[in-house]
């Protein structure tokens, strides 16, 4: 159905210009000049990264990926790690904070 093709091209869309915004300002935060071939190259690398880890929420390997792109400008390792930390703990804390959530929710149901 050509609809349900178009909507799901522009969430999809949607989606990746999100991941795009959060590393502009993730960038921005940590001190480094942001530009959109900076954010879109750290996104497809993180993005690689996550599809190819297998270690406990992508410790490592994320943050490792942040980093090249980084590196391959001339930033100093620490401000990269400061932002590949940073890149992150803003991937990971929304979806922490809903599982928390979630978890007291249901725990304090009432079980029949």
């Amino acid at each position: 159905e050509p609809g349900a093709l178009a909507r799901a091209l522009g969430w999809a869309s949607a989606g990746w210009a999100a991941e795009l915004a959060v590393a502009w300002a993730t960038l921005a935060a940590a001190g480094i000049a942001p530009d959109l071939g900076l954010s879109a190259l750290v996104v497809l690398a993180t993005a690689a990264a996550n599809a190819i880890s297998v270690s406990p929420g992508n410790a490592g390997p994320f943050e490792l990926a942040a980093m090249l792109p980084l590196a391959g400008i001339g930033i100093a390792p620490e401000p990269a790690l400061a932002f590949a930390l940073l890149l992150h703990v803003v991937h990971l804390a929304p979806a922490a904070a809903m599982g928390g959530w979630v978890l007291l929710r249901e725990s304090a149901r009432p079980r029949a």
